[in-house]
């Protein structure tokens, strides 16, 4: 997305057995359960760019469904929500972005959030 847009673009791979419902119903604080230090640890795991959750999908990665959930925000709630939890990710040889928001979250993402299925994706793709 344009970084000028009123909007920004988030993506999930969810583990095989919850996209579905991740995508009909949103994210559940109890499907990310845990503390700080444990494993698991209380985090739900989004991608900023693209690609990385295309990678999960494309490869069934450790059990994950094989498409992709994209969310829409407006800008104004990522930047004021979401943005502090941006951390930066190696995955191969390509850097990217992903987001570790705690459990605790969720709601809001769920409650600002247009989810949709990513209709074409490919690990090519750079957003």
């Amino acid at each position: 997305m344009d970084e000028q847009s009123d909007d920004v673009v988030i993506w999930k791979t969810s583990r095989r057995g919850v996209g579905e419902r991740h995508l009909r119903d949103g994210y559940r604080a109890e499907d990310f359960p845990g503390t700080r230090g444990a494993q698991p640890d209380g985090n739900a795991y989004f991608a900023k760019d693209r690609w990385i959750a295309a990678e999960f999908a494309a490869h069934q990665l450790l059990g994950y469904e094989d498409f992709v959930i994209e969310i829409v925000l407006p800008r104004a709630i990522y930047e004021q929500s979401f943005q502090q939890y941006e951390r930066p990710l190696i995955l191969g040889w390509r850097q990217g972005t992903q987001l570790v928001i705690p459990a605790g979250e969720l709601r809001v993402l769920n409650d600002s959030g247009k989810r949709m299925i990513a209709s074409d994706f490919t690990t090519q793709n750079s957003n």
